[in-house]
């Protein structure tokens, strides 16, 4: 997977073993960095940024997230939730006698119930689903966690299961973590085989396996 943008001429490869970070030193170039960024994924529209893998372009809105606040990680939003009961659905459907003798117990309990109006035509869909019973429990995922880096290792995990996402920007992110706790979510992304890219304002200290594309004050590119 490779991300471009033209305009500050940055060619990113995403490779297996290693993480990106990319230094923006000057602030304006950083704000309208992530602003465009985030406006081709929200808005799925064309810029400066082209994300492809074995020479064939990406929506970015479908394979990359944007996280500017790590406390506030969604992990319930409608397409991870749609995701989970679709997941949810399958496995409950694999039992087709315990599913009939739901639906037995069902109809018995509301034709009980509807009888109790004999002089009303009251009607009602014998014919249900899953889903409609996960909403009705209202099924979610728990992201209660103490630590931050247990509840970035816990939105990583949901991303891989749940969406077609495999390039995630943070920003900032050393920010809010040790060096340890960052080597950790960085070697928890490797073994799930999703890609991360630092979107840093300064340089920091070296971690193992991090290539670093610095553009300056002067916007002048730097690869270490």
């Amino acid at each position: 997977m490779k991300i471009v943008n033209a305009k500050y001429g940055l060619e990113v490869l995403c490779e297996e073993g290693y993480t990106n970070a990319i230094i923006l030193e000057n602030p304006h170039t950083m704000s309208e960095f992530v602003q465009e960024l985030l406006i081709q994924k929200d808005m799925d529209e064309e810029g400066n940024f082209l994300l492809s893998q074995d020479n064939k372009l990406l929506k970015l809105s479908k394979n990359i997230d944007v996280i500017l606040d790590p406390f506030s990680l969604d992990v319930n939003n409608k397409k991870i939730i749609s995701s989970l009961y679709s997941q949810m659905n399958e496995i409950a459907n694999e039992d087709m006698e315990q599913i009939y003798h739901i639906n037995t117990v069902l109809i018995k309990k509301m034709d009980e119930i509807v009888d109790q109006f004999p002089s009303i035509d009251i009607q009602y869909n014998e014919i249900w689903e899953w889903t409609g019973i996960f909403k009705m429990l209202g099924v979610y995922i728990n992201n209660q966690y103490d630590r931050l880096v247990e509840r970035l290792e816990h939105y990583l995990k949901i991303i891989v299961q749940f969406t077609d996402v495999r390039l995630l920007f943070f920003t900032n992110l050393s920010c809010f973590l040790t060096q340890n706790e960052l080597s950790m979510i960085l070697g928890i992304a490797k073994h799930l085989k999703i890609n991360i890219i630092l979107v840093e304002n300064k340089e920091f200290s070296d971690i193992l396996g991090v290539r670093q594309y610095i553009l300056d004050t002067d916007n002048c590119l730097i690869i270490k």
